[in-house]
């Protein structure tokens, strides 16, 4: 799903650049890059093949609280993660969500106000 930049903070790009860097990645005076990034978490390498599912590696910037729009989030709760660690990190997110969707499809009321509040886990397994 794309990001709606609009919705975050903005320094973001800033950020973004400081959490690449904490993967690895390495840019010269004129801001290319001279050495990529890996996910912080399976060390797949950025725009390179993932060993474990062959697809093309894009990094993005993971919210471990869930919140993009906390422009005070510190730099320790985001990662740089692989489209399999994020998606796995957010999919109890991802379910509870889409069961939300199909109870309101239904017809069902939401019975607690905040039901989207989860135990953050990761469905792979990997650091938090």
């Amino acid at each position: 799903m794309p990001c709606n930049y609009r919705e975050y903070p903005d320094n973001w790009h800033e950020r973004r650049l400081r959490i690449l860097s904490r993967a690895g990645e390495i840019r010269n005076k004129q801001g290319e890059i001279t050495t990529e990034a890996c996910c912080e978490w399976c060390a797949a390498e950025n725009h390179r093949p993932h060993p474990r599912t062959g697809s093309l590696v894009v990094l993005t910037i993971a919210h471990l609280d869930h919140d993009h729009v906390n422009a005070s989030v510190p730099d320790s709760r985001l990662r740089a993660l692989c489209q399999s660690c994020h998606l796995g990190y957010d999919h109890p997110r991802h379910v509870e969500k889409a069961r939300l969707g199909r109870d309101r499809k239904r017809g069902q009321m939401q019975l607690f106000a905040d039901s989207l509040t989860l135990v953050e886990t990761n469905y792979y397994g990997g650091p938090q």
